[in-house]
């Protein structure tokens, strides 16, 4: 059961959730930020930023106004612990500490002794407590998101030089997120914290990005359809193909973009 409280200045949120299968969430805005920790078991998270895939050990934030929505596994649903503060100053430093900021979505987090235990005992048996109690679970459960060491962002770069190289022999047929992170043998949100933190962009981002790098060196050199193109580059629908280059290319001269048969 969800427990809130406010000490009028500002609000903090807990709870803890053992979901059914299939289990579904949103789309949902929120007015505060929103960490979920799991427990046990699998789920999915979506985002403009994409689909990310999450197990036990792992978390996912939720900054206000954005819009997502969550799914447990229809074979392992999830189990998670809950906590929701105010979107101050204060507690986005403390998110901002820890590597947690806008466009972010996942992260690791250690069971430090019987923390997460306490934790769960403490949402699903207790039926009074204040608001300092409640942020104060924040505060504890913010100590356990695993800040990644040096060496983990050395071994980041590499892996980043691997799905480029990925990237190039598949870009025109097979590639996803999901082959990518299989090929790296990496989970999906530490294949995401890479990407994030090296390039700035989502790995979803960095493969359409790919591809319409490839496209436009096509179209420079003109003498195929548009939809020979997109097919070739790995785009199955024309349409999502001829937005997405437009976007990217709108502000290029007409006379750098080659001639290509319609």
């Amino acid at each position: 059961m969800p427990i809130a409280f406010s000490d009028g200045n500002g609000r903090a949120f807990m709870g803890h959730q053992q979901c059914p299968c299939w289990h579904r969430f949103g789309p949902a805005i929120r007015d505060h930020f929103l960490l979920h920790f799991i427990i046990k078991g699998k789920g999915k998270l979506q985002t403009e930023d994409g689909e990310f895939a999450l197990e036990q050990g792992e978390g996912f934030f939720i900054i206000p106004g954005e819009v997502t929505t969550y799914t447990a596994d229809p074979d392992d649903p999830w189990e998670y612990l809950w906590v929701g503060v105010g979107a101050t100053k204060e507690n986005e430093a403390v998110l901002r500490r820890h590597g947690l900021e806008s466009g972010v979505h996942c992260f690791v987090y250690r069971d430090k002794d019987e923390l997460i235990p306490y934790l769960k005992r403490l949402t699903v048996e207790t039926t009074l407590y204040n608001y300092e109690q409640a942020q104060g679970a924040f505060y504890l459960l913010m100590s356990t998101v695993d800040e990644e060491p040096v060496e983990r962002m050395d071994k980041g770069h590499r892996y980043l030089q691997m799905s480029y190289d990925y990237m190039e022999n598949a870009y025109s047929d097979s590639l996803t997120v999901e082959s990518l992170a299989e090929h790296l043998n990496v989970s999906r949100s530490y294949l995401y914290r890479i990407f994030k933190s090296g390039l700035g962009i989502s790995p979803q981002r960095a493969i359409l990005n790919f591809r319409l790098e490839k496209a436009a060196l096509l179209v420079e050199k003109g003498g195929i359809s548009l939809t020979e193109i997109a097919l070739s580059c790995g785009f199955c629908d024309l349409s999502h193909f001829s937005k997405a280059y437009k976007e990217r290319y709108r502000s290029r001269p007409k006379a750098e973009q080659g001639k290509s048969r319609e």
